[in-house]
């Protein structure tokens, strides 16, 4: 589809629509002077006096021709003439006046925009002639030479003008013999009257938007908006994925700082379902580890469209795309509808306005509320003011917490730590997916739920469920639809965050307030691991150790031989909490460990070799190198299908058994 420019239209500003048109004014003027024949008033003062009764404010030379005329020709002599030529500007010839606009659309300043169409004339014209004086100039380079008759035909003289005044301009092809000339003179009125003409024209005019605000802002608030329809697409056929920095500030998950977190999401176009992980930054492992989320929710996608910034060009993110052939679709650049997981962004907006620590943005003030809370943070009144206006201002704003563990993790007026956000993320977002979205309710599919004649059982079925998210997605299942499941392992490979910890005895690996173990752990009791994880809150983490790595005090130390010196050890499960009274849950975990207690004393019993360690020997791992090493998966794989086997076991013998 090809875009047209919008061009400048020639507007007149000499016409007037009253010209030789009765109006009320022109009755009233009627009246005033039937009152001053009849009581024959005369002198200023009385003239005056009585045209101000009437509300008639003009001078007394003024009413006296108004009288004059009345008496001569009555109430028709009192309108204005009509123009001989109106519509039309009489300053200016209409070719010049578009030169004019133009310059102006441009440059949208009147004077730069006068001399530049005198320059742009002057370029094409061979003479000028100044309308006050009547002297005639030969135009040379640009400039207006003086043209003495006594002087044709000889050298140019050395005195020239650069002045912009009004004149007329005779172009290439002028003959004084010819009768009409009028094609080869361009007149051009002062620098007034172009002020006057210019200072008439909308500005909101296609033309004048266009050369002030550019082509982008053009084609977000001026193009109209197609409409389009993506009901007859699978969930997951098409995903829109983008950042956000949220209005709100957070504490870190180690409680050492507070920052504004980004917010990586993905917007299913078929569903309008929404999945997201959130980030310290937006590159292209943070954009990666959303990708896996949404991959791990709603399987491997077809195609993605994202804008063209670089962190969706390269790095981790296209390696992924490339390895599950993930076709990558981009936005044109900057037009906001472009991309319809920006409407999204405004309902994440609204999401959040009642949250803790929300900062406002360019429309609403930061409120008391989260300035107490900075004030606490930081342990200083005096730069809470500054700290709450650099918050609004700048991007990667973020400071350090002072003494955490005595002010803000028992404290009520703190900040929300990073879970607290996740787990209102994930309560607003349940609610968003099962309310009717305004955007299912007007595609295809969804007007077919208000349809008394529908044949589609499955829509009869769902009602009007089918225009929510969820309820769209369950439409598709009924219709036979499954996803395309891709192996945990490997997209860990490709997308996961990673972190360095210290293995707990009793407790594992801490992780955003939640507990991960594995019985492999307890033999590296008290040592640094590497963890890998898709999500904050995820169910399983990915454990790495080395020898390397316990030299190592923190994560800005570990550089790529001791990255490629780690092997893995285990998948480590997230540690849930057993509800009083839920014999079922219980006896489960208890038959776990009695299973695990069992494949101890069996091992004792035939002698066998325990490895203290607990750690597997696999080939060399190069996992943290993104190169997708078969053995490397061939390991993780297996460590899951325990955990599958363990977590369903075939046979249980303690059924029967009181275990309590």
């Amino acid at each position: 589809m090809t875009e047209t420019t919008p061009q400048p239209a020639a507007k007149n500003v000499r016409a007037n629509d009253n010209d030789g048109v009765l109006t009320a004014a022109h009755f009233v003027l009627e009246k005033f002077c039937k009152q001053a024949l009849e009581s024959n008033t005369r002198g200023p003062a009385e003239l005056t006096k009585l045209a101000t009764s009437f509300g008639i404010n003009r001078s007394y030379r003024t009413l006296i021709n108004a009288l004059n005329k009345y008496k001569s020709s009555g109430l028709a002599s009192l309108k204005r003439k009509e123009y001989s030529g109106k519509g039309e500007s009489r300053s200016f010839s209409e070719s010049a006046l578009i030169i004019l606009q133009r310059h102006y659309v441009s440059s949208l300043v009147m004077k730069n925009a006068y001399e530049d169409m005198h320059k742009e004339l002057r370029s094409a014209a061979v003479s000028f002639i100044d309308i006050s004086t009547g002297e005639e100039f030969i135009i040379k380079n640009g400039l207006l030479h003086e043209h003495p008759a006594e002087l044709q035909g000889l050298t140019l003289p050395s005195s020239y003008s650069t002045k912009f005044i009004e004149g007329i301009y005779r172009l290439p092809g002028y003959d004084p013999s010819r009768i009409d000339n009028n094609s080869f003179e361009l007149r051009v009125g002062s620098y007034k009257s172009a002020c006057r003409y210019l200072g008439t024209l909308d500005v909101n005019e296609p033309a004048l938007f266009y050369g002030r605000y550019g082509i982008h802002d053009y084609r977000n608030k001026r193009q109209h908006t197609m409409k389009l329809n993506y009901s007859h697409l699978l969930p997951g056929e098409y995903i829109v994925g983008d950042g956000k920095q949220l209005d709100v500030i957070v504490i870190s998950e180690d409680w050492r700082r507070v920052y504004r977190p980004w917010l990586m999401g993905w917007y299913d176009m078929a569903t309008r379902r929404y999945c997201y992980e959130l980030a310290v930054h937006e590159d292209s492992t943070s954009i990666a580890n959303s990708l896996s989320v949404a991959i791990q929710q709603w399987g491997v996608p077809q195609s993605v469209k994202t804008d063209n910034g670089s962190s969706y060009k390269s790095g981790r993110f296209q390696e992924m795309c490339r390895f599950f052939n993930i076709e990558q679709k981009f936005a044109t650049v900057k037009l906001a509808r472009a991309k319809p997981i920006e409407s999204m962004h405004n309902i994440i907006d609204n999401l959040l306005k009642s949250a803790v620590g929300y900062t406002g943005n360019k429309y609403v003030e930061m409120p008391l509320d989260t300035r107490d809370r900075i004030k606490l943070a930081i342990g200083a009144q005096r730069d809470a003011k500054k700290y709450a206006k650099a918050v609004k201002e700048n991007t990667g704003f973020s400071f350090n917490i002072a003494d955490p563990d005595a002010r803000l993790k028992r404290s009520k007026r703190r900040l929300m730590h990073i879970s607290e956000l996740k787990e209102l993320l994930e309560s607003k977002f349940d609610e968003y997916h099962e309310r009717i979205h305004g955007g299912l309710k007007e595609d295809k599919l969804g007007r077919q739920a208000y349809n008394i004649n529908c044949k589609d059982e499955s829509v009869n079925e769902l009602g009007e469920k089918i225009n929510c998210p969820n309820g769209r997605y369950l439409y598709h299942v009924k219709q036979g639809f499954k996803p395309v499941a891709a192996e945990p392992g490997i997209v860990a490979l490709y997308a996961s965050n990673f972190e360095l910890r210290t293995v707990q005895l009793k407790t594992g690996i801490n992780l955003a307030n939640g507990e991960y173990w594995h019985s492999k752990l307890s033999g590296i009791a008290a040592q640094r691991v590497v963890i890998r994880y898709t999500s904050v809150g995820c169910r399983n983490v990915y454990v790495f150790h080395s020898e390397e790595l316990q030299k190592v005090r923190e994560r800005g130390q570990l550089d790529k031989d001791i990255m490629d010196s780690l092997k893995f050890i285990c998948i480590a499960k997230l540690q849930t909490i057993i509800d009083y009274n839920d014999e079922s849950a219980y006896k489960d975990e208890l038959i776990l460990q009695r299973a695990e207690e069992k494949a101890i004393r069996d091992a004792l019993q035939n002698n066998a070799s325990l490895n203290v360690s607990g750690v597997i020997d696999p080939p060399q791992s190069n996992i943290i190198q993104l190169t997708g090493s078969e053995t490397d998966v061939q390991v993780i794989k297996q460590a899951e299908s325990e955990i599958i086997e363990e977590s369903k076991p075939k046979k249980n013998k303690y059924k029967d058994v009181d275990l309590f």
